[in-house]
């Protein structure tokens, strides 16, 4: 009796492990699938909710100092743990509400912090969803970066063949006033 409830046990570890997996590779999946509809890291914040079925998700990202929420649940009131878990790294749990804040580190360095509200989750997939927050939000800005890239080469060509036409004009009449004044 005792072997084959270990067996179950076991069994159902197995189960809730590979359910995991697969949540993370869906999540993984919807970050390289993101449009550019609204703000990336309120995508990153909805896909999350919807994966992982939890109540309410709250993204704050340090370098922009947004908050972005999503999920049917409100979770308010916890701004300054959030603002504390990014600055300082830190994380925080309350498992009487099923709430966990943690860091988002890209390398050593917290980005960004995340809370989460609604399901209890084993702490390797809590971390494997704040290593993809980190990557997704990295993602996100590197795209930025390359628009802005995009823009200022666009920009130096148009001021290139503007200043390129106007010394042409200025050159034609020049031209033929020298032509005149050496006839």
């Amino acid at each position: 009796s005792r072997l084959s409830a270990i067996a179950e046990r076991r069994a159902m570890d197995a189960i809730e492990r590979q359910q995991d997996i697969e949540r993370l590779y869906t999540f993984s999946r919807a970050i390289l699938l993101t449009g550019s509809s609204e703000p990336f890291p309120k995508q990153l914040a909805r896909k999350l909710a919807e994966v992982f079925e939890v109540s309410a998700v709250v993204l704050y990202e340090k370098r922009s100092g947004e908050i972005y929420r999503a999920g049917p649940a409100e979770f308010d009131g916890m701004e300054d743990q959030l603002r504390d878990a990014a600055a300082h790294g830190t994380s925080f749990s309350d498992p009487q509400q099923k709430r966990v804040i943690t860091a988002v580190r890209l390398g050593s360095e917290p980005i960004a912090s995340l809370a989460l509200q609604g399901v209890r989750m084993p702490d390797p997939v809590l971390q494997g969803i704040a290593n993809l927050v980190a990557i997704g939000l990295e993602r996100a800005r590197a795209q930025d970066l390359e628009h802005q890239v995009e823009a200022a080469r666009q920009s130096e060509q148009l001021r290139t063949t503007l200043i390129d036409a106007l010394a042409h004009e200025f050159k034609t009449p020049l031209t033929s006033i020298r032509a005149a004044t050496s006839a």
